[in-house]
């Protein structure tokens, strides 16, 4: 992340073919706490999904627990898992209790999200799902279920699931049976906005938990070589300060990463690969209907800023190892980390 931008990255050389003027540009580092890299990122990675997606309306839903719960998934990273694989049985429910006999598979599109402008480790999911789903005849149809019902059907299948996948004690039985007392309307599922079929914006706000570090470097309000100060919910009543030892808050970012291959998004219900697979007559009817909709990706050629004409790959210089002496400090400056820094 450090030497992102730097020339032992690479970089290309264009030039313009009207006025000859020439530009640099640096290759990223594409890592995943690197704030330079995050928003060009961002969108690559919402256009590639928003591709995938078909073009009717979704219903963006958040699943949350109780923060008991955060401590125990931390601890035990498979449970994650768990609660990745509930989500479909949890929406396909949904319908199958208000239409029971057309057995609707809807499409659905989940992005883990572990972290809250604290830093702290707050495990919940942003779901996008198709309102509708393919059913039983092999045909499209729009449904609509009652999303408040999903509280306690949420509880009831990550409780009972995180239970088998938990240690056989008597103290992990008790947690959870007092889970299921403590919050007896269920755990928290909001369920408000819904998106359009001819524009996804949503999936650029997901696209955030997928692309973008723990904290925005504008954030960030001090630094004095030993602890960093950063703002909470920013402009609002709940706006605060929090101040962190360097050590620490560098262990709050790592926390959040995922281990390597780790998949923060999973593509459930008709939208996984072997569900595409089967329903491929059907998907294509949306592909096309995608592909019409969508805009052309624009070209990775840049436009000349002094005359607006195309440019053009002079030549590209490949990554090299960086220098053994490099001074980071040479690149970075050595003045602290101000706001406006």
């Amino acid at each position: 992340m450090l030497l992102c931008q730097h020339p032992s990255k690479g970089v290309i050389r264009y030039k313009c073919t009207n006025c000859e003027k020439e530009k640099i540009v640096h290759f990223n580092c594409n890592g995943k706490l690197c704030t330079n890299c995050g928003k060009k990122q961002t969108d690559l990675w919402a256009s590639k999904v928003q591709r995938r997606l078909f073009p009717v309306t979704h219903r963006h839903i958040v699943f949350t627990m109780p923060d008991e719960l955060w401590k125990v998934i931390e601890h035990d990273k498979k449970l994650i898992d768990v609660a990745f694989r509930t989500i479909p049985i949890v929406i396909t429910q949904a319908f199958s209790f208000k239409y029971p006999n057309l057995n609707i598979k809807p499409g659905i599109f989940s992005v883990l999200h572990t972290f809250g402008e604290d830093l702290k480790f707050n495990v919940h999911f942003h779901t996008l799902t198709t309102e509708g789903g393919i059913t039983n005849n092999g045909e499209w149809k729009d449904a609509f279920v009652s999303y408040e019902s999903l509280r306690k059907v949420w509880q009831y299948h990550l409780l009972t699931r995180l239970k088998k996948a938990m240690p056989k004690t008597k103290e992990s039985n008790q947690f959870i049976d007092r889970m299921f007392k403590q919050y007896s309307n269920g755990f928290y599922v909001r369920a408000k906005d819904r998106t359009p079929k001819e524009k996804l914006e949503l999936i650029k706000y997901l696209a955030r938990y997928v692309r973008h570090p723990a904290i925005a470097q504008s954030r960030i309000t001090a630094y004095d070589g030993n602890t960093v100060t950063f703002i909470c919910n920013k402009k609002t009543h709940e706006e605060k300060y929090i101040t962190m030892d360097v050590d620490e808050f560098i262990t709050a970012i790592l926390r959040h990463l995922p281990e390597k291959n780790y998949h923060l998004i999973r593509y459930q219900g008709i939208y996984s690969n072997n569900q595409r697979k089967k329903y491929s007559s059907i998907i294509s009817m949306f592909r096309k209907t995608v592909k019409f909709i969508q805009k052309k990706p624009c070209s990775a050629k840049p436009k000349c800023e002094f005359c607006g004409k195309t440019m053009q790959v002079e030549y590209i210089e490949q990554p090299t190892d960086p220098p053994d002496d490099l001074n980071l400090q040479k690149y970075f400056g050595q003045q602290k980390l101000s706001v406006s820094g």
